[in-house]
């Protein structure tokens, strides 16, 4: 089946003024979406919205349509990297440890080794040296221990970054 991606407007309560711009995906009839954070008037979204486009239209009487449709795309530019996967997108509500144990592969072998995959940077789909840098930060944050710098240029592979 197909996965549709589409820009929507969500409101808490019908009687509502104003409501929340929100991704959302469908894929084999699951829904999943994830707020963008910008709030607009129903008037607004009536009038200035293109759904063919998912932007706002250029208009005087709506100044902000320039920095919203800026945001729409950085949104999308994000879950593009993600492989159109809402649900890959770290959240801020999620810590970033989190999401990369997910990435890290791996299979639990007999007794209590654990036997993992052996990924390279270049393996990761848009990783950079500040990926690279957050990464490190995390992992001294969240074990509450600190890398000598040869320590983090010798991870050639996820596999030696997770035996430290």
């Amino acid at each position: 089946m197909s996965k549709s991606t589409n820009i929507v407007f969500i409101k808490q309560n019908k009687t509502d003024k104003d409501g929340t711009i929100y991704i959302r995906s469908i894929e084999n009839r699951i829904t999943t979406k994830k707020s963008i954070k910008i709030k607009v008037k129903v008037k607004e979204w009536n009038d200035f919205f293109n759904p063919n486009t998912k932007r706002f239209k250029k208009d005087k009487r709506f100044p902000q349509y320039e920095l919203i449709n800026q945001r729409i795309e950085e949104h999308l530019t994000e879950l593009s990297k993600f492989g159109n996967d809402i649900n890959s997108i770290p959240s801020e509500k999620k810590l970033f440890i989190m999401y990369w144990e997910k990435k890290i592969k791996n299979s639990e072998t007999h007794g209590t080794s654990i036997k993992h995959q052996t990924t390279t940077a270049n393996e990761v789909k848009d990783w950079d040296s500040l990926n690279h840098f957050h990464l490190v930060v995390a992992l001294e944050k969240h074990f509450k221990i600190k890398f000598t710098s040869s320590e983090i240029q010798n991870w050639k592979m996820l596999e030696k970054c997770v035996k430290l």
